[in-house]
């Protein structure tokens, strides 16, 4: 079922009635991840061994195995050789309870994520791989071709899970000391295959050191495809996305300490062995024509997730409070209040009757009326003739300022609530 989803293919297994039904969507995990997609060399291999080993037919591997297995990951190696192995090495168990298998467990495949099984495992990969290749190089064929690699594997596995030698199964599940080795297993396979010939020792060096995976691609030779753009992607790094150094990790002995470079990255693109192409932003966000190009690992370990995007305020035209034009015309109102005051100083209290009923009027006791001055002052307010409900204004209460550019900027004075302490010129 090209395309589909691990549901769809649980859905449309579970329409045969197989037997375990249960165990199928943990079956299917492990086939989309380690089966050897697209054209299932993997678990073509583990048919095909347990064919030629005559496994019986109702032997059962529990879904809780095949769910472990899923689980398993190994960063941008993808040890599909091993991990078949697992299953080779259940297959051919000799503790079997109630047709289910026994003597491999959950914790035995769990426990390959500890710090001292994970490189063993992979060391074990690598050497199946060349061992592989010598079958191959003198042309080996089956059924002993797949039944003595089967048996290799199925050794090696026993070592990594230490289920071989002296101290053997005294604590499943923990690192134990043993007298057996990889080596010496690879050894004893050399020596008993190719007895008569001079064969070279098989190299069993170091494992490379790996840098996580939805359904895994795989080439003839059991190669995992794009695995390296599979783990960044799986690790939550994304083409088109922004990125920047992490901080400078701390030198007690350096003279001067480390700076970060601020600079902001765009992930261009990701190649299948997790290459990453990358271009610099300047300090205006605009995205350099340079490529630099960093590896997976190196990627993974320099730069963190950035953010933030580039924002600008529009038509920056100076000081900030030049602009402000709320904060101008609070002043103004301020200024106008204070003028007010100092009027206010060098007024003279008239001596007057005011008059608000039937009509208003303003009376004058003593002294010529030509002298007085009346101001009517409550609130000072800038007039907005643009909105719709401001008041007309009226001359009386009206202060006019001439600016520079000739225009003309009007405040309005409101009068004061009348009261028999202070009063106005002009009451409301």
């Amino acid at each position: 079922m090209p395309g589909a989803s691990a549901d769809q293919i649980s859905r449309a297994v579970l329409r045969s009635q197989p037997p375990h039904a249960d165990d199928v969507p943990a079956m299917v995990a492990y086939n989309a991840k380690f089966g050897g997609s697209p054209n299932g060399i993997w678990i073509n291999d583990l048919i095909h061994y347990c064919t030629l080993a005559k496994v019986p037919a109702d032997i059962h591997i529990p879904g809780r195995l095949f769910e472990a297995i899923a689980k398993l990951n190994f960063d941008t190696v993808m040890p599909g050789r091993a991990v078949t192995a697992i299953l080779k090495r259940a297959a051919m168990s000799s503790k079997i309870t109630d047709g289910v298998v026994s003597d491999i467990r959950v914790c035995d495949i769990t426990g390959l994520m500890s710090k001292d099984k994970k490189p063993l495992f992979l060391k074990a990969n690598d050497i199946m791989g060349k061992c592989a290749k010598i079958l191959q190089d003198k042309q080996i064929t089956d059924p002993q071709k797949t039944l003595d690699e089967g048996k290799l594997q199925c050794d090696l596995i026993d070592v990594v899970m230490a289920k071989t030698g002296k101290h053997a199964d005294s604590k499943l599940g923990k690192t134990i000391e043993s007298d057996v080795t990889l080596e010496s297993v690879t050894e004893k396979f050399i020596e008993g295959l190719f007895a008569d010939d001079e064969v070279d020792i098989v190299d069993v060096g170091e494992t490379p050191k790996p840098d996580v995976l939805s359904k895994v691609q795989y080439a003839d030779d059991g190669q995992a495809i794009n695995v390296g753009k599979m783990a960044m992607l799986k690790n939550g790094f994304k083409e088109g996305a922004c990125y920047t150094m992490k901080e400078p990790v701390k030198d007690g002995n350096a003279t001067t300490p480390k700076v970060r470079d601020p600079t902001i990255y765009k992930l261009e693109s990701i190649a299948g062995d997790g290459t990453c192409t990358i271009k610099s932003f300047s300090d205006f966000g605009e995205l350099s024509c340079e490529s630099k190009i960093v590896d997976g690992p190196s990627f993974i370990a320099t730069y963190r997730p950035f953010e933030k995007t580039f924002k600008f305020l529009k038509d920056y035209n100076g000081t900030e409070i030049k602009h402000q034009t709320s904060i101008k015309k609070d002043l103004m109102n301020r200024r106008i209040q204070d003028a007010m005051m100092t009027l206010s100083d060098t007024m003279i209290d008239h001596d007057l009757t005011i008059r608000t009923s039937p009509s208003k009027g303003v009376f004058c006791k003593s002294g010529p009326i030509e002298a007085m001055t009346l101001c009517p002052y409550g609130n000072v307010t800038k007039h907005d003739p643009t909105v719709k409900n401001d008041r007309k204004v009226e001359e009386r209460n009206a202060i006019k300022l001439q600016n520079p550019a000739g225009d003309i900027i009007i405040h309005t004075m409101s009068p004061m609530p009348l009261s028999d302490d202070i009063q106005n010129a002009y009451p409301p």
